[in-house]
């Protein structure tokens, strides 16, 4: 399976417990793509899945003075459920083919398809989370930060017996961040 790019959009929030220690709470739209490769180099399935995921962790603020470079680590867990999935790509039709009776082969017509249906996936999945991230610039009570985030799926979200194949919620982000405080 082949992951590609996907993208992530979001709102969160954080309570400074004291100078160090930061309880975070984040709401997101997260989509992504993945390409999966039969050994047969024609037949190929696309999916996107497009999820809300809710982050709680901490923040560990490594420099303790506020100013412009703040640097911390996070972790914590989400909760994720699943809005959308989309499958596209092509199969053999095997009701659909050619026998050469000379070279003994038979060869099978390629059929494309698109579904929409989310039935054979969970509803809802949680991952674990960790990540750094720091501030960049700061003015009066305004702030503009970089963070990466790597979440680790904890469980695959195909519902029940999908033979072999799953599909965990396993992202790299990387984001720009507006901060204000009020």
């Amino acid at each position: 399976m082949q992951s590609n790019v996907g993208f992530i959009a979001g709102l969160g929030s954080e309570y400074l417990i004291n100078t160090h220690w930061a309880a975070a709470l984040d709401i997101s739209l997260l989509s992504a793509k993945h390409s999966v490769r039969n050994a047969n180099p024609s037949i190929q399935t696309q999916y996107t899945h497009t999820f809300l995921e809710i982050p709680i962790g901490v923040k560990y603020y490594l420099v303790t003075k506020p100013n412009r470079f703040r640097p911390y680590l996070l972790a914590g867990l989400s909760a994720n459920m699943l809005l959308g999935a989309r499958a596209e790509g092509t199969y053999p039709n095997v009701f659909n083919n050619e026998y050469n009776a000379d070279a003994g082969t038979e060869s099978f017509f390629l059929e494309s398809f698109i579904s929409t249906d989310k039935s054979i996936y969970r509803s809802n999945f949680f991952a674990g989370y960790a990540g750094v991230g720091t501030s960049l610039w700061s003015k009066n009570k305004y702030s503009i930060g970089i963070e990466v985030r790597y979440a680790h799926g904890l469980q695959s979200f195909l519902a029940g017996n999908t033979s072999n194949l799953s599909f965990y919620n396993r992202f790299l982000t990387a984001g720009i961040q507006l901060q204000f405080e009020p």
